[in-house]
């Protein structure tokens, strides 16, 4: 579409955000939803934007506690502190929850990450 702006990683991942479905196969799970996002990271690299560098230490920082987890596995204990450890999956309330604060610390990481380079 000529003269218009390209949407920012930020706006791209609200709508996924916002209509899950349309991104992954078999109704959206914390997993496909991380998988997804890690995949729209690769491809981020290869462009030469490293989108998500540095949001694990970004947690550890913001959850007050040192990890060496990846970002995705995180999240999850964020979301889910008391269990769900389960590799087969979560129950729907605890999919909702964790796909939730995934998306929400994902805009956190990239808006901060925005306005820093905007300072620069």
């Amino acid at each position: 579409m000529a003269g218009t702006d390209p949407m920012t990683d930020r706006e791209f991942l609200a709508l996924v955000r916002r209509r899950p479905g349309m991104y992954t196969s078999g109704g959206p799970t914390f997993y496909t939803m991380a998988a997804f996002v890690a995949g729209y990271d690769a491809h981020a690299w290869r462009e030469g934007r490293p989108l998500l560098d540095g949001l694990g230490e970004w947690l550890a920082m913001r959850h007050g506690k040192p990890s060496n987890l990846v970002w995705w596995a995180q999240i999850r204990l964020m979301a889910l502190p008391d269990g769900c450890q389960s590799a087969a999956g979560l129950p729907d309330e605890s999919e909702s929850k964790a796909i939730d604060l995934m998306f929400q610390l994902l805009d956190d990481f990239l808006a901060e990450y925005e306005g820093a380079e905007q300072v620069e």
